[in-house]
């Protein structure tokens, strides 16, 4: 029921301002907002809107400047959590979008327009986002730099309007073939920076369900029979043993690699399915998402729940 609303606009006497309202109401509420940081001649401004009602949406917008004086942008929404035990909450998780008009992402910017009309509080991100290789295969951008603001761009829809708590996939790290970095989502990613998350992954409550976040681009991340892989297992099977000593009514892991795929052979992923299905079924996790193969499958429950 609280959000900090982050954007950047022009510098100019006049400032910038916010103005936010009900789904329920007409006129705007107005907060005046004073620039964090600058670039050039742009300000990053922000305002945190606190006390709002569980369940309800909002609408916003935000002023810039122009030489005709104070401009707006187009209005956004927000949902707020729950905060009742028993409060219901819609979520959406997607992975493997892409850069729309690249030749295999041809409904990309259709799938983030769905995804805003559904008016999720909170959206998972599951990795393979610009996927610039492909889009500059396709003609779609001109290099990796301008494929990730054009996915920035595409996305605005979710992350305009929805709480955005990605992982990362093996298309945005450091060092692979189509040079997107970690740090070109690092605005994303600001709760797998907090002193209390361990091998980028990070975890939050969001109403009584507990999330995890693993970071898994590759299976290699949370390979039991290497010390880093080994200490990952150990702090995620830490944290999901604290939600559950803590009540929590769901628990729900996302992360981009998959245990189970066809598109997996047994030998690849023998030991870390063994490894981190152990943890998952002996803390009661009721849900794993994972955003890296294009087959678009279901498994069935592996305990009967």
């Amino acid at each position: 029921t609280e959000r900090t609303l982050v954007w950047s606009a022009p510098l100019n006497p006049m400032g910038s301002v916010l103005q936010y309202r009900p789904q329920t109401v007409n006129g705007w509420k107005s907060l005046r907002a004073v620039p964090e940081a600058m670039n050039g001649c742009n300000g990053v401004y922000s305002v945190t809107l606190s006390n709002l009602k569980s369940g309800s949406r909002y609408y916003y917008r935000v002023s810039g400047a122009a030489a005709d004086g104070r401009v707006w942008s187009e209005t956004y929404s927000l949902t707020a959590g729950p905060v009742a035990t028993r409060s219901k909450f819609k979520y959406a998780f997607f992975g493997g979008n892409g850069v729309q008009g690249s030749a295999q992402s041809t409904l990309a910017g259709r799938v983030m327009q769905q995804i805003k009309k559904g008016h999720y509080p909170l959206v998972l991100g599951g990795g393979g986002y610009a996927l610039s290789s492909e889009a500059v295969a396709s003609g779609a951008a001109t290099d990796t730099t301008d494929a990730v603001a054009l996915w920035k761009a595409q996305a605005s829809a979710v992350t305009s309007n929805s709480m955005f708590a990605p992982v990362l996939g093996d298309t945005e790290v450091d060092g692979m073939s189509n040079g997107e970095r970690a740090a070109d989502y690092a605005e994303y990613m600001a709760m797998a920076g907090s002193s209390t998350t361990s091998h980028g992954s990070y975890s939050y409550d969001f109403g009584q369900t507990h999330f995890v976040a693993v970071n898994a681009p590759t299976l290699s991340m949370i390979q039991p029979s290497t010390t880093d892989g080994a200490d990952h297992l150990a702090w995620i099977d830490a944290d999901l043993a604290r939600a559950k000593a803590a009540g929590a009514r769901w628990i729900v892991v996302y992360m981009h690699s998959d245990l189970f795929s066809s598109e997996k052979s047994e030998a690849s992923v023998a030991t870390v399915r063994t490894a981190l299905g152990d943890i998952l079924l002996r803390n009661g996790v009721n849900l794993v998402l994972s955003g890296e193969g294009n087959s678009y499958e279901r498994s069935l429950p592996e305990s009967g729940n």
